[in-house]
């Protein structure tokens, strides 16, 4: 998932091994529908015991530390990510707030429309009414 990172070689040591670490993230975490991250954790473990139904301590701490690390690179990668994209983010933002400002102009300029639109019917409606009446005496 991560492998598309370019290294420029003006990569940090820390970058690297956030890079590295977000290499080791199993495929299955980016499966958006019903996968439940700690049942499957809870599974992993167990299923390394040998038929042993207690966890190791030790085992169930290493991951918890694995886990804890590959969650910091991502929060870092997710943050400088949208520190890289604040600037598109800021521009996009003020162009749909243009656009909204142009649909409120739009939409008040159709309901002013429909009004003179409706007072035109009725004054027509009443000339034409006016008309047949006189000349029906």
């Amino acid at each position: 998932m991560f492998d598309s990172f370019k290294d420029h070689g003006f990569l940090s040591v820390s970058e690297k091994a956030d890079r590295e670490t977000l290499n080791t993230i199993e495929d299955c975490y980016y499966i958006e529908n019903n996968f439940d991250p700690k049942e499957y954790e809870l599974q992993k473990l167990l299923s390394s015991q040998n038929g042993n139904p207690f966890l190791n301590l030790s085992d169930v701490i290493a991951r918890r530390d694995r886990l804890d690390t590959q969650l910091t690179a991502v929060s870092k990668r997710v943050s400088k990510l949208v520190l890289e994209n604040s600037s598109s983010y800021t521009a996009e933002l003020q162009r749909v707030t243009v656009l909204t400002s142009a649909l409120e102009g739009s939409i008040e300029t159709c309901h002013t429309a429909r009004r003179n639109l409706r007072r035109a019917q009725y004054q027509i409606t009443t000339r034409n009414l006016g008309l047949i009446r006189n000349a029906m005496r």
